[in-house]
């Protein structure tokens, strides 16, 4: 069962981290309310937050920043 961390957008799955944001807006190839899914091949909880935080950092800046239509190469540069 996936359990929430006080880091937004980080998930436990066994003892894997994942993070797992929703697709902004800006991303017009993706269906809205979808999610991101990405393992951050680590089990350790302070390395995870700390990763999850600067995820979430980034993809704050690509949405403030981007102003034209977001394509699945930024996705996979992100």
């Amino acid at each position: 069962m996936a359990v929430r961390h006080e880091v937004e957008n980080l998930i436990r799955r066994g003892n894997i981290f994942y993070w797992r944001p929703r697709v902004p807006a800006a991303f017009t190839q993706c269906q809205p309310g979808s999610r991101l899914s990405l393992s951050l091949h680590c089990s350790d909880h302070k390395k995870a937050q700390v990763i999850g935080r600067k995820l979430n950092t980034r993809l704050a800046e690509l949405k403030l920043h981007s102003k034209e239509a977001m394509s699945k190469q930024q996705l996979q540069k992100l």
